[in-house]
Order: C-alpha cells, then structure tokens, then sequence
C-alpha cells in the first residue's frame, strides 16, 4: 500500500489511492466496531505468515478461525498456517463465507471442472441454503499480547500520500457502516428492488449510480453476500411479482459466484499465458 511514485496514477504498485483509501477506512470502520463490543482490530507489520505463526506461538493459541479464500496467492498463505497449526495441535476452523456457494462443491457436481456458463452454473448450484445470526452485543476483550508489535490502523499520510478531500477521488466511503447504510437505503426502495433490470439504467451514471454500488463493500468484506441475497429474497416475498436472474439483483449476485467459481477452478485464470479458457492473443511490433 505505499507509496510509488512511479506508479501510472496516484497509488502503489498494486492499487490505486482509491482502493487504498477504502480498504484503510474499512479497517478503521472495523475497529471501531469492535470497539464498541469490548474487543479491537489487532494490526501487525511483516510478512504474513510469519506474523501469524509468530502469533500462535506467542499467544498460545489453540483453535484459528479464518475465512476460507479462493485466491491462488491466499490459498498458499493459508496452507503454510494450516500445515504449522497441524504441527502444533491448533485446531483450524475455516469456512466458506465470501461466497454463498462453496466454488470447490460447484466443481465437484460437474466432474472436476468449473461451468463456463452462467446455466449450466445455475443448475448445478441450486437454491442456497444457510442459516444467518448477524445479532452481536459483546466480545471477550483482547488479552496480553506479549512481545508482538501492535499498531493502528495506519493514515494515508503516514504511508506517505498528500491528504486531499475524499470527494477529489470518490464519494465511496468504505466500512461495514457505510455498506449497511447503502443497503438499507437500496432495499428500501422495494419496487426498485423488484423491477431492478440489468443491463438498463445508466452505467455512467455517478453521483446517483444505477446500482447498489456494493461490489466493492462484498469484495472487501464490509457486506455479507448471504446476508445481502437474503435481504433480497425477504423483499421478493413481499412484491406481486419481480425480475429474474441474469438480469436481477439476486441474478448480479450469482454472476459473482459464477466467476468466482470460474475462477478458482481455472489455473492461470487472471492471466492469458497458461489460461485455457483464455485466447490467446498475439502482439504485434
């Protein structure tokens, strides 16, 4: 996240200061939450999984419970802790959570490959099945942290980037308070919700967007997407009638399980080199 000045636009190597901006006011969101319930958001510097197994060690930790992540780069992280864990008799508790579908039972219903349609992927998903508690009054507080360096969320400034006015970049601020906000003003709107048809309404539309706008708060982990499909299905029950997938709110939901899906089945999948799904495209001098 710091600093590259030479970087194309405002940002690091990897992201730009508007992703940046958002994953830092997420935490920060974060930690004020958790706060409130008598706990904190624990920061640590350093390469991952040697601050996480440094941690176990320090804090004698006996079970770890982290979302399951179909990212390539995550997977292997999470392997290297769960070997260790293995080792040291933690036990790990790792669920499917980003996702309403595990992507792993999708690919295993069609033989060991992922459907690289949005039907065929429909048909095999199904209607989910799952059981939501999002009530939560307190958390046990954060015990003795031992000699392990804990930081605050950092600044955009002390990372090194000139402050300017949130809306000189975007007027999406980021957090679980700011997604629920959204969600509850979206839903509000329930004929809105029920005739919600893409591709129609305006895509360039800024200010007052076409859409939720709530990728980012599911991609970040501000917003469940299970809660959010069944605030959807509660409003469906409640209209004479609605539109369906692809073209629905519940339907943009599942074309994110479907790449998802896609995706983790895929070797190579965010490259054209080794892509088998990919063409190939040649260069020309």
């Amino acid at each position: 996240m710091e600093l590259d000045p030479n970087a194309y636009s405002p940002g690091s190597t990897r992201a730009g200061i508007n992703r940046i901006r958002f994953l830092l006011e997420s935490l920060a969101d974060l930690d004020s939450s958790l706060k409130k319930l008598g706990s904190r958001l624990l920061v640590l510097k350093g390469e991952p999984s040697e601050v996480l197994i440094r941690c176990l060690n320090e804090w004698d930790v006996r079970k770890l419970c982290f979302e399951y992540d179909t990212d390539p780069y995550y997977q292997a992280l999470d392997d290297k802790v769960k070997n260790y864990a293995s080792t040291a008799g933690i036990e790990v508790f790792s669920p499917v959570s980003h996702t309403i579908f595990d992507p792993a039972d999708i690919i295993e219903k069609h033989g060991g490959k992922p459907p690289l349609s949005y039907q065929s992927f429909l048909k095999l998903a199904g209607e989910p099945y799952f059981s939501l508690s999002v009530e939560l009054s307190w958390m046990p507080p954060v015990g003795d942290v031992g000699r392990c360096e804990i930081l605050q969320v950092p600044t955009l400034k002390e990372l090194g980037y000139v402050e300017k006015h949130q809306d000189d970049f975007t007027p999406f601020r980021g957090g679980e308070s700011e997604a629920l906000r959204r969600l509850r003003e979206s839903l509000s709107d329930k004929e809105w919700v029920a005739n919600f048809e893409k591709p129609k309404g305006d895509p360039s539309a800024y200010i007052k967007p076409a859409t939720t706008v709530l990728s980012p708060y599911l991609k970040f982990g501000c917003l469940s997407s299970r809660y959010f499909y069944q605030c959807l299905k509660d409003v469906y029950k409640n209209v004479k009638r609605h539109t369906s997938p692809p073209v629905s709110l519940v339907g943009q939901l599942l074309w994110r399980e479907f790449f998802y899906t896609v995706a983790f089945g895929t070797p190579n999948f965010d490259e054209m080199k080794g892509n088998k799904i990919c063409k190939q495209v040649g260069t020309f001098n």
